[in-house]
């Protein structure tokens, strides 16, 4: 049984978590990481590294079965937002074809995730209270249409990754905030526009800001999309986007919102979701991701181990409850190393 995580970067603690999972099946296997960067710390965790062209090129799903069937990758974990929505739908079927599993959701399910306009929409349809979103370009076209927003508002990129494009304003210095955001908007590709007379309006997201606590939450769904476990961290501090600093909670407030979320979304594996809990009580899913993400490593290391159930299931095993709970109260934070790369050197 051979893994490959795709888009692995610097998450060399994720490959390490694997490598041991793996190991803990009693299967023999290697893990493999992927990345446009030859240079790719991550690689070093690894059994292997295979290069492989940006999601955006000709050739890359072409590069990527060819990789697959090489070093025969039994399942892929794609690790980025562009490369779940490169994946989903046919590339996905023909790779399962050929005999390598991708846990990517459905292809109708990607495509609204990817878009936060459309997911809000899914997210309030599962019965899930989410921030009131508008479009950039229907409120400039429409200013009634700001009237139910609230005063305080969050701007950010409606196709971003990572937190990309988002600010704080006011309704008094929206329409500037709009400008600044819609200059760097990505589209579906995350492709963005380099024309700074044609600013894109319609590839800005504006919502509520709700004020509370921030949560970061992981839905666990088996590789038949059926929801088996939340897990939950408070948010202590964020750096580029991702969260620094956390204490790992009672998953148990979360656990009908997660529900609610994993159904809808029916999504196999783990769905990262943000979450914030008003003064009231009430929790609103402010976004979600069908992959890994920065809050998971939190969770690992109070206990949790959602790659010893990725291995285990593929491997068409049970997976161990405890797997799937962490202890409440564990703080932690990440902090920067360094390791050497050598042999993949390519100028």
């Amino acid at each position: 049984m051979n893994i490959l995580l795709t888009s692995a970067g610097r998450r060399n603690y994720l490959v390490q978590w694997f490598v041991q999972a793996l190991a803990g099946t009693g299967r023999t296997g290697r893990v493999f990481v992927a990345d446009r960067d030859p240079r790719a710390p991550a690689q070093v965790a690894a059994d292997g590294f295979i290069p492989l062209p940006p999601y955006r090129s000709a050739d890359y799903l072409t590069t990527l079965g060819q990789e697959c069937a090489r070093h025969e990758i039994s399942l892929l974990v794609p690790l980025n937002d562009y490369e779940l929505s490169a994946l989903a739908g046919e590339p996905a079927a023909v790779l399962a074809a050929a005999g390598t599993r991708v846990l990517v959701p459905r292809l109708n399910i990607q495509r609204t995730i990817e878009d936060k306009y459309a997911c809000a929409e899914l997210v309030r349809a599962a019965g899930v209270a989410t921030p009131t979103t508008r479009l950039g370009s229907d409120l400039l076209a429409d200013p009634a249409a700001r009237d139910d927003l609230g005063d305080r508002l969050v701007v950010k990129h409606r196709f971003g990754s990572g937190s990309s494009g988002l600010v704080s304003c006011t309704t008094d210095d929206l329409e500037a905030q709009l400008r600044v955001c819609a200059l760097t908007a990505p589209d579906r590709s995350g492709l963005a526009s380099s024309d700074p007379d044609q600013p894109r309006y319609d590839l800005v997201v504006v919502q509520s800001r709700i004020l509370g606590v921030e949560y970061g939450i992981d839905a666990v769904a088996d590789f038949r999309g059926r929801h088996l476990a939340c897990l939950a961290r408070r948010k202590l501090s964020m750096r580029a986007g991702e969260t620094d600093r956390a204490v790992t909670v009672d998953p148990r407030p979360f656990a009908e919102v997660g529900g609610r979320i994993a159904d809808a979304v029916a999504a196999p594996g783990l769905i990262d979701l943000d979450v914030i809990v008003d003064e009231t009580g009430r929790s609103w899913v402010i976004d979600v991701n069908p992959r890994f993400g920065g809050g998971y490593p939190f969770s690992h290391l109070a206990g949790a181990d959602v790659p010893a159930c990725y291995a285990a299931w593929h491997s068409g095993l049970e997976h161990d409850p405890k797997w799937l709970t962490a202890t409440p109260g564990v703080t932690a934070a990440k902090y920067e190393s360094l390791t050497t790369i050598a042999g993949f050197d390519r100028e």
